[in-house]
């Protein structure tokens, strides 16, 4: 019976993890916080976006908010796939969990740090600047804790050599591909604009290319899988 439960169970958390990417894109972009503010604006600019946008920035974190449940289920349903690599390596698999758990905290404290801006835009414009600062170094610049997710689930489809493996071959090249692209972002602390800055062609859009295309491919084949009889039989 459990086996049952389990099986039925990857499907809710492989379609949560689709609804998540689409409901965490439409809050951020609702709240025009992506894309992101632009790190040269002055600390009054930054201030009245907050004042002039209060409700709308307040209603697109109440979306965020509430779909951080949806990103712990997916991460239940993608730790499920990757365990049913039959020759993976237990490291692989404590990696990735820890990887893509680590990153829950970092995603709920961002949009706390956000939340805290727009709660009492009366404040002085250089503290609602700082916690916008603070928000955007902790979702952009931490975005190298990315290549160990990506590293992971990769090296674990690399090794992967059945005939029907869990995820295609080529995709453990693409996760090697964007880890390296996720690098880009870590020199963001240097630099107001250029292609380097949070808001930057080097240091944001390679980045959340990749990571959005990442999760999104990844998100799709975890669907699949979840309808595979040779992985899950009681479906």
């Amino acid at each position: 019976m459990s086996n049952i439960i389990d099986d039925r169970g990857i499907k809710l958390c492989a379609y949560a993890g689709l609804a998540f990417i689409v409901l965490f894109l439409f809050g951020l972009v609702y709240a025009g916080l992506f894309p992101p503010l632009n790190p040269a604006s002055s600390a009054q600019q930054i201030a009245d976006y907050y004042r002039d946008n209060t409700n709308q920035v307040r209603t697109g974190l109440v979306i965020l908010n509430i779909c951080f449940c949806l990103y712990v289920a997916w991460i239940a349903g993608i730790i499920s796939q990757v365990k049913k690599i039959g020759n993976v390596s237990n490291t692989y698999v404590y990696t990735l969990a820890g990887a893509l758990i680590t990153l829950a905290p970092m995603l709920l404290i961002v949009t706390n740090i956000w939340a805290a801006a727009a709660y009492r835009v009366e404040r002085p414009d250089e503290i609602i600047l700082a916690l916008n600062d603070v928000a955007y170094i902790i979702i952009v610049w931490n975005a190298p804790i990315l290549p160990v997710t990506y590293m992971a689930i990769g090296l674990a489809t690399h090794f992967d050599t059945r005939e029907n493996p869990v995820f295609p071959k080529w995709y453990a090249y693409f996760c090697y591909w964007s880890s390296l692209t996720a690098l880009g972002s870590i020199l963001i602390i240097f630099f107001h604009d250029t292609p380097w800055a949070w808001n930057g062609l080097i240091g944001l859009w390679v980045p959340a290319t990749a990571f959005f295309g990442w999760y999104a491919l990844t998100a799709y084949f975890v669907v699949i899988n979840a309808y595979r009889k040779d992985l899950y039989p009681n479906c």
